[in-house]
């Protein structure tokens, strides 16, 4: 069982058995995909996205881990 998880996945405490995809979704006529390309979820906190990106809010869960997870990865 142990070689069916990838490394990257698995500890000597814990190994995960789902990964989230984070999709992010754009409307064509307001936005082309040349101005999404490269685009990181950190980029998304410049200003020029304010009031331009629908996300739940920040109590949620699965927010919480995600920012948790940007966290720990820039350390």
């Amino acid at each position: 069982m142990k070689n069916l998880i990838p490394s990257n996945f698995r500890s000597p405490y814990w190994f995960g058995i789902a990964k989230r995809a984070r999709v992010i979704y754009y409307a064509p006529d307001r936005l082309s995909e040349s101005d999404l390309t490269g685009l990181s979820y950190e980029d998304l906190s410049d200003p020029k996205w304010k009031g331009k990106i629908v996300i739940r809010k920040s109590n949620n869960v699965y927010n919480q881990s995600l920012v948790a997870s940007l966290i720990v990865n820039e350390m």
